[in-house]
């Protein structure tokens, strides 16, 4: 089965209000790792802060009518995998799996590489340099083949995946 990873902050989910992006920016990923393991702040931020990209809702629902297998990579803890689950769910998001890191010490680029290219055949991530790493060191040998998401739309989003072309012509 051919298989679509999203990338879950800035892709399937966006921030309710981009000054606070710009904030969380300036933290390193170690401290979110911690914060993650309070269900509190977990949920808090998930009701206050975090909405459904709905745009990408509806590629993924596509993806799975058409056959294709659905998951979302994200370096956060997997401590906070219950209240995101439930979060997915609830916003009707579609999707086979969830992968979250399970080491704080492994680097995000690292992890997302080693996921994308074990788990997916094409991955969407709102990150030039996430891109540029598995395009570079695993397209090589064609395992699998990232693409930068920058607030497409559905129509546009399902135009890069070249596979859903030849399904969108049969």
């Amino acid at each position: 089965m051919i298989r679509v990873g999203f990338d879950l902050d800035k892709v399937v989910s966006l921030l309710r209000f981009a000054w606070i992006q710009a904030i969380l920016d300036h933290f390193n990923e170690k401290f979110f790792w911690w914060l993650q393991k309070f269900r509190f702040l977990q949920r808090f931020y998930n009701c206050f802060f975090r909405i459904a990209n709905s745009e990408i809702r509806a590629v993924m629902k596509e993806l799975k009518e058409r056959g294709f297998g659905v998951i979302v990579v994200s370096a956060s803890n997997e401590n906070y995998r219950q209240e995101l689950e439930k979060w997915l769910s609830r916003k009707g998001f579609c999707l086979d799996k969830l992968y979250l890191k399970e080491n704080p010490e492994e680097e995000c680029l690292g992890y997302k590489e080693r996921v994308t290219t074990s788990f997916c055949q094409y991955y969407i991530d709102d990150k030039q340099e996430i891109v540029d790493r598995i395009n570079k060191s695993i397209n090589s040998d064609g395992r699998c083949q990232a693409f930068l998401y920058q607030g497409q739309k559905k129509d546009d989003l399902l135009e890069l995946l070249p596979l859903f072309k030849i399904f969108k012509t049969a």
